[in-house]
């Protein structure tokens, strides 16, 4: 088990990777962002720590907690490190992809996920707290920007300062990123507290996670999120019915219910403009990606290996009319890195992320229903993200906690140390 100097460590990591978006790093001069800024500064901040975390964790430990994650997440790192080899090998005919995404998206959620493996209850405790304060004043700043208040950081993409598009940033950054994170973390709330009742406090916070996930105007985020959470009621309601257990269905008429009367309520009092005006005008974004199913018929063989080079894809994009990108993720993956290397660091991906919660349950599988989802319609995970990484921790605070391992020659304020809290660290 880590010691506490190093469990701190951790819950620094994960501070810097929810605090520290991109806008953020603007503000503190680093150009995290800037296509010709050095190659140090384009990895993010948190990443060096879960590096060093994995560098440190092997002396200080004898085996983790959760040994199937540790595995994914070395699974993880030895994937993204082969693939950057062989995409720099292959450099001179492959695609253009920003090699620092597979060091930030990828092989860093792997080394968060090795070092996550060995939190202990406390750790993790304190990790669902500070992701539950800092999520709610996320939303609250949404709702804020959303109701005229000017924003609290610059939307910054790349190097350019966004002024035409209206959505709030928060402090996540770009306003998709912010509606999936929150539309997941709405999902937390609901499948951990499932068979709870949702109190004034937990129903309040949650109302504001919802009215925030409208006010950032992520269709896909919404429309997945809704279904996840139908599909997995209506699961939980269908195989207790069968049992003989009607509770799961009254829970499902009181939260039909609430829906009914809540919906109306968001619709008129403006608190869904923003993404029912994205439904009504997309801004292209349709367009765009209707434009990216169309490359694929594009491709040549030796492009659906290594990727298609800059010039070539900025051809394509500027024949297709797509001037924006590529914003369907796995097509841009298979565009800058080829088929074999995105299918290979997805897989280990989805692997990793299954193992962070342990139980085998249809909560879980809501989760990452929704995750793939929304992150395989849009760019996300196909740029430099944090997004997998703070899913990561999203998962990890709805996962239970396990037992502390038995202490050897410990004494007795070490054991109250470590099995003082065995609760659920669920909200």
């Amino acid at each position: 088990m880590m010691g506490r100097p190093v469990q701190h460590l951790l819950l620094l990591g994960i501070v810097m990777l929810f605090t520290l978006s991109s806008n953020m790093l603007y503000v503190m001069g680093i150009n995290y962002s800037a296509s010709n800024a050095s190659y140090l500064l384009k990895i993010h901040p948190s990443s060096y720590v879960f590096f060093f975390l994995i560098l440190i964790s092997p002396s200080i430990t004898s085996s983790p907690r959760r040994p199937e994650l540790k595995r994914c997440g070395l699974l993880l790192i030895m994937v993204s490190t082969v693939s950057l080899v062989l995409y720099q090998f292959f450099s001179v005919e492959a695609g253009g992809g920003e090699s620092s995404l597979l060091i930030v998206t990828y092989a860093a959620t792997g080394a968060l996920a090795v070092a996550l493996s060995y939190a202990d209850t406390i750790t993790l405790r304190q990790m669902k707290r500070f992701v539950s304060l800092f999520l709610l004043c996320n939303s609250l700043i949404g709702i804020a920007e959303t109701s005229g208040f000017p924003r609290i950081l610059p939307y910054v993409v790349g190097e350019t300062i966004i002024g035409f598009d209206n959505r709030p940033t928060a402090l996540l950054g770009h306003p998709l990123n912010n509606a999936l994170i929150t539309g997941a973390w709405c999902l937390v709330i609901l499948l951990s507290n499932f068979r709870t009742p949702l109190n004034f406090w937990r129903l309040t916070v949650l109302g504001v996670h919802l009215i925030a996930l409208l006010a950032f105007g992520g269709r896909a985020a919404v429309v997945v999120a809704a279904l996840s959470y139908t599909c997995f009621v209506a699961y939980q309601a269908t195989t207790t019915f069968l049992k003989g257990d009607s509770r799961d269905v009254i829970r499902l008429a009181k939260l039909c219910i609430i829906a009914g009367a809540g919906v109306p309520v968001l619709i008129y009092s403006g608190a869904a403009d923003t993404v029912i005006e994205r439904f009504l005008d997309s801004r292209g974004s349709d367009e765009t990606r209707s434009a990216a199913l169309v490359m694929l018929d594009l491709l040549s063989p030796g492009q659906w290996l290594f990727g298609v080079p800059v010039s070539v894809r900025t051809s394509i994009q500027a024949l297709l009319g797509s001037t924006r990108g590529i914003e369907i993720s796995w097509i841009a993956l298979v565009y800058s890195f080829g088929l074999p290397i995105t299918a290979i660091v997805l897989v280990a991906t989805y692997l990793t992320l299954r193992a962070t919660t342990e139980e085998h349950d249809m909560g879980r599988a809501a989760l990452l229903f929704y995750f793939f989802l929304t992150t395989l319609l849009s760019l996300s995970i196909g740029s430099k993200s944090l997004l997998v990484a703070q899913f990561l921790v999203l998962l990890a605070c709805f996962a239970k906690p396990l037992e502390a391992p038995p202490l050897i020659h410990a004494g007795p304020k070490s054991r109250r140390r470590n099995f003082g809290d065995a609760r659920s660290i669920g909200i």
